[in-house]
């Protein structure tokens, strides 16, 4: 059957060739479209590595002198982190928070960037150069908060010792420092710490839902350490975040706040504002959003153009084949059989396009014209080929099957009769 219908495709090949050209250009526009939204969709369904459903940040501001309420003292070091544990233990005993946690431009969607240094020590490590990482710190709390644990799904509070600066590799970072060996409790120097064991391996991250991972490890620091960074920091730049143990709107959750009264304020510390993650969340990927639903538009009004384009060619060429299709009933062919044969050769010419639109993709590969958001696997390949072809394919099909429809009710002789 294939051996005939390349024969009466060849027999044709003059009007074929230029269907052949534009399905093959078709083809490779299609895939592209088609490489670029299953890039994005792959991506954005990926873990994320944290959770922030339920999330709060709470915004603290400290008294200025000649304010109602203030003590009287300039509150750094020791003393400001006395005054946030003391605000985290009235929190914690209200009974509607889960956790509560501490770090510095580390939290989900706070487009914190710090970066340093990281060398893995020692003979166990396969990759013996120092590189430049991004970094987050925070207490044990802010794992809490996140639900950052262990890949092996341990919290971090149980493997932790509070006394200790500790590191926290996420997976990538783990595979490309020490390869398949055992990263816990291999050394590492950071720009803060040297000769620091490491503790837990977390889940790789992803800073939002539309970008891939980042090269990511934490530093769990003590309490002397955040009192250490209280002398150099104001409250105002913590992030001091919580986890609530049920949903709650702006709203209801200003509302619970409020009615805490007192509770709030520490010394010169109080609770200025509070804003959720899922509002953090949208703002930071608000514009990203508003710019691919601009490309939807823009790639739908390419593949209704495809779709004219496509579906008008095969209408055509079925309408110009009216004579033949009018011989071939006449010699006894059936209706089903005769569309049959005409898709069989439009899916045809589609399959022999695909081969060198295959080898153009292969060389954009290694162009690095393609998305490199998600990785280059056969499962990729397989997935945005079958979708491109099978676009194309209803296209075909459709282009063939509403004039062959209508050729059909005539009479064998009538059809004839525009031989």
């Amino acid at each position: 059957m294939i051996r005939h219908l390349i024969t009466l495709i060849w027999n044709q090949r003059k009007q074929n060739g230029w269907i052949f050209a534009e399905l093959a250009l078709v083809l490779l526009a299609v895939f592209m479209i088609t490489d670029a939204g299953y890039s994005k969709y792959t991506l954005y369904n990926e873990p994320l590595g944290y959770d922030i459903s339920r999330c709060w940040r709470l915004h603290l501001e400290e008294k200025e002198p000649g304010n109602e309420g203030y003590t009287g003292e300039d509150e750094r070091g020791a003393k400001c982190w006395e005054r946030i544990t003391e605000l985290t233990q009235r929190l914690m005993n209200t009974g509607e928070v889960e956790a509560v946690g501490c770090s510095f431009y580390s939290c989900p969607y706070s487009q914190g960037n710090s970066w340093t240094n990281i060398e893995p020590i020692g003979v166990d490590s396969v990759n013996a150069y120092s590189e430049s990482l991004h970094r987050q710190l925070g207490d044990v709390g802010f794992f809490e908060v996140f639900s950052i644990h262990d890949v092996n799904g341990k919290h971090i509070r149980e493997l932790e010792n509070p006394a200790k600066d500790e590191v926290i590799l996420t997976e990538r970072v783990a595979q490309r420092f020490f390869g398949e060996k055992e990263p816990r409790g291999q050394l590492v120097n950071t720009g803060e710490l040297d000769g620091t064991p490491v503790l837990a391996v977390a889940p790789t991250i992803r800073e939002n839902d539309f970008e891939p991972a980042t090269p990511t490890f934490y530093i769990k620091v003590s309490g002397s350490t955040m009192e250490d960074l209280f002398g150099w920091y104001r409250p105002s730049s913590l992030e001091y975040s919580l986890r609530m143990k049920h949903d709650m709107t702006q709203a209801e959750m200003e509302e619970w706040l409020a009615s805490l009264g007192e509770r709030l304020t520490s010394g010169n510390i109080y609770v200025n504002a509070v804003t959720g993650f899922e509002e953090m969340r949208a703002d930071r990927i608000d514009y990203v959003v508003t710019d691919w639903q601009m490309v939807q538009l823009i790639v739908a009004f390419l593949l209704l153009n495809v779709f004219f384009g496509v579906t008008g060619t095969f209408w055509m060429r079925t309408q110009a084949r009216r004579s033949e299709t009018g011989l071939r009933m006449a010699v006894g062919a059936s209706k089903g059989r005769i569309v049959f044969w005409l898709n069989a050769e439009g899916l045809l010419i589609l399959l022999l396009a695909l081969v060198p639109i295959a080898i153009i993709v292969l060389n954009f590969r290694h162009m690095d014209l393609l998305s490199a958001e998600v990785p280059y696997t056969a499962g990729r390949w397989i997935v945005e080929f079958a979708i491109s072809l099978g676009i194309l394919a209803a296209m075909i099909m459709l282009g063939i099957a509403v004039p062959a429809r209508w050729i059909m009710k005539e009479q064998p002789a009538e059809a004839l009769h525009h031989e």
